[in-house]
């Protein structure tokens, strides 16, 4: 159990609308002729029973001032003539903490306005209807907490699978790179061998042609000895491409983000672009594919932006998403081992907002050590 807030996502609209049900309902149910003194103090817990409501979209201090405004309103209730829903009304600002703060923290809470509910209607009840209230007040609040708890239990999981997900991959988008490698390479010495040969050997055939002939015999030779020479500098060239040890690395990008059907992944890259050096090429793709898992883990996106530019400066690679931006990722493993491995590299790392309003993270990294 973390100090994290819970994230339940749909199901916290849900857990709104019936905290907003049980207000309403409890305080229209006592409305009756003129209008009673405790109606100020009823509306006032519902302003911040709906304040807290927006603890995504606002400073964290604002959301816990609104959660004890509601706990200072149903101390003053009973005073002012509204009494029998102090328990329930005391639950439902338990149940809101957790989104605000975190599990263990509504539990603090939650245990700590037990001698508070019981202060405030001790003078008003007998012992066996301070029991009442206590077992309702704990048996909802252990209950919602319960599944809380089990929710976050399967979301933990749902990340941990996630993650496992885009190793295996990023995996099998490496293996596949080696495995086309090794056929370019395969396809290259047969190339080497078998077409080199013949064309070597058409072009000392040629050659002896040229000596033997005579009158206008010889120009047609020469040029045909001059087009085999040079399709042979060509076959010459075209194999030393094919066995250059460098990562396809748009290709393997690509890869990597069609295997993710959600969220949508778009890559914008040069299909030309090409990073020479294969330690560079793997430590940028492992630093994209921690950024990926960082916004498929945390940011709660629709979209995610992969871009990779090349500039006079070096190599510049960004992903971003449309998530919950800054406060939605934590600086922890994923970021601390993209910028050791931008380090080593010689380049840098910003992260921060996006340009979508979401997390962004930039990498930098010298032309010289990235690309041609």
């Amino acid at each position: 159990m973390s100090w994290d807030r819970v994230e339940l996502r749909r199901t916290e609209a849900w857990i709104r609308v019936l905290g907003f049900v049980i207000w309403a309902f409890v305080g229209i149910s006592r409305l009756h002729g003129t209008l009673p003194s405790w109606l100020g103090v009823w509306l006032g817990y519902g302003a911040a029973f709906a304040i807290a409501s927006l603890h995504r979209r606002i400073a964290r201090p604002f959301a816990i001032a609104a959660l004890v405004v509601q706990v200072a309103a149903v101390v003053a209730m009973p005073h002012l003539g509204f009494a029998g829903f102090e328990g329930l009304l005391l639950s439902i600002v338990a149940v809101q903490v957790p989104m605000v703060l975190s599990l263990r923290a509504g539990i603090v809470w939650a245990l700590a306005q037990v001698p508070l509910l019981l202060g405030t209607v001790a003078t008003q009840k007998s012992a066996l209807e301070l029991m009442e209230i206590f077992g309702a007040y704990a048996t909802f609040t252990a209950f919602a907490f319960l599944v809380y708890w089990l929710h976050s239990q399967e979301l933990r999981t749902r990340r941990e699978l996630m993650r496992a997900h885009t190793e295996l991959l990023s995996t099998r988008a490496l293996v596949l790179d080696g495995v086309r490698q090794a056929e370019r390479l395969r396809i290259s010495r047969e190339l080497h061998d078998s077409l080199g040969h013949h064309l070597t050997a058409m072009s000392v055939q040629l050659e002896l042609a040229r000596e033997m002939a005579a009158g206008e015999a010889i120009e047609p030779i020469a040029r045909a000895q001059e087009v085999s020479k040079q399709a042979l500098a060509e076959l010459r060239t075209t194999i030393t491409d094919m066995q250059r040890d460098d990562l396809d690395f748009v290709a393997t990008v690509r890869a990597l983000a069609a295997g993710i059907p959600k969220p949508r992944i778009h890559v914008t890259a040069e299909d030309s672009l090409r990073v020479d050096d294969r330690e560079t090429s793997y430590a940028l793709f492992r630093c994209i594919q921690e950024a990926l898992t960082n916004s498929l883990r945390h940011a709660r996106a629709t979209n995610i932006w992969i871009e990779v530019t090349r500039g006079a400066e070096g190599l510049a690679v960004e992903i971003r998403d449309d998530g919950a931006g800054p406060s939605g990722t934590r600086h922890g493993t994923g970021l601390r081992g993209i910028e050791t491995r931008v380090a080593q590299l010689g380049g840098t790392v910003e992260h921060g907002s996006g340009r979508d309003g979401g997390f962004a993270v930039r990498i930098a990294v010298p032309i010289a050590k990235g690309v041609p």
